[in-house]
């Protein structure tokens, strides 16, 4: 019993620390995945290179009138983001979509 609390805690502590190892730092704040273009803007400087495109992904809606799916192309804004911390410390590389941290 007494093993099966340990690793749970043990698996409850890991899974907290998994987010912020896959963080940038900008200065003494976190940047995370979902958070939004404007969080980068405030806390961190400018980046290395910045490369905007637009891609077109299908999705899919119901229709609640006509009670069925059907499928639109929309368009999504990808900018990648690439900042540099000296030379020191790694390049970081952050991917958004609409505005929105993914990778």
């Amino acid at each position: 019993m007494k093993k099966l609390v340990i690793a749970t805690i043990i698996l409850i502590i890991s899974s907290l620390l998994t987010q912020s190892l896959w963080a940038m730092r900008c200065g003494n704040r976190l940047i995370l995945r979902n958070d939004h273009i404007s969080k980068i803007e405030r806390f961190c400087d400018e980046p290395e290179t910045y490369t905007s495109s637009t891609i077109y992904k299908t999705r899919s809606r119901y229709d609640h009138l006509f009670q069925t799916y059907f499928y639109e192309e929309v368009p999504v804004t990808i900018e990648v983001m690439v900042f540099n911390f000296g030379p020191n410390k790694f390049m970081r590389k952050l991917r958004l979509e609409d505005g929105i941290v993914k990778k």
